[in-house]
């Protein structure tokens, strides 16, 4: 009798062990955004319309392009089963900007720089300087992700504390209060992201999304590594 719960107490102990030792691989493994809190939107529907050149038939393509990879990178993301339907954040709408209407970002294709002009529910509209309408279409789609990433609350992934030395871009842009995770260089937010061709989101961009919109939902089996101001 008492072999066997000896043989119990082993097994629960390895058990244990080896769980931790996993869940300690997931950790580390586990990087990063740089994320402004309180910019984080409080309501479900974000919709979103294009004010310039919306019936500019030289850029349909462009639009198009913005609206699918939207649809699956940021959009399929922030809508997983786990979650009720009704509480999914997505950008909606994706027509042409009418007076009068009720639209939280305007989005325009014009000279300047790509950017927004602020992060979350601070921004009202981002500009994408598609002056070529037949740019490369890796090209739009990068800058559509990383544009919505900011819309999203996100700041730049570089402009950390903890950036690692291979990247030497210098901070650029609002700066988040809140770092979850470690420094992530395949970040979609990261200029020096060396995979920006693949127009994905990186497993840590959708992994700590999750947890910066849905925390009631997805909750980190370990601490997070967590920096705020």
């Amino acid at each position: 009798m008492f072999i066997l719960k000896l043989r119990y107490i082993l097994v629960f102990l390895l058990l244990t062990t080896c769980a931790t030792g996993y869940y300690e691989h997931i950790c580390a493994d586990t990087k990063a955004l740089n994320v402004k809190t309180d910019t984080l939107w409080k309501k479900t529907d974000i919709k979103v319309c294009w004010f310039e050149n919306a019936n500019d038939d030289a850029y349909a393509e462009n639009r198009q392009i913005v609206h699918d990879i939207i649809y699956v990178t940021w959009n399929r993301t922030l809508s997983p089963e786990e979650v009720p339907e009704d509480e999914w954040v997505q950008f909606v709408g994706w027509e042409e900007c009418v007076s009068g209407d009720n639209h939280d970002i305007k989005m325009k294709e014009g000279p300047g720089a790509n950017r927004v002009n602020g992060l979350g529910t601070d921004a009202t509209y981002v500009n994408f300087n598609y002056s070529n309408p037949d740019a490369p279409k890796w090209d739009i789609k990068r800058i559509a992700i990383h544009e919505f990433g900011h819309l999203l609350g996100l700041a730049h992934e570089h402009n950390r504390v903890d950036t690692g030395d291979q990247c030497s871009y210098e901070p650029q842009g609002t700066d988040g209060n809140r770092y979850y995770g470690r420094w992530d260089h395949d970040s979609v937010m990261n200029y020096c992201n060396s995979r920006y061709k693949d127009s994905v989101l990186s497993p840590s961009d959708q992994y700590w999304i999750l947890r910066v919109y849905y925390p009631d939902y997805f909750i980190d089996e370990c601490e997070p590594y967590i920096i705020e101001d």
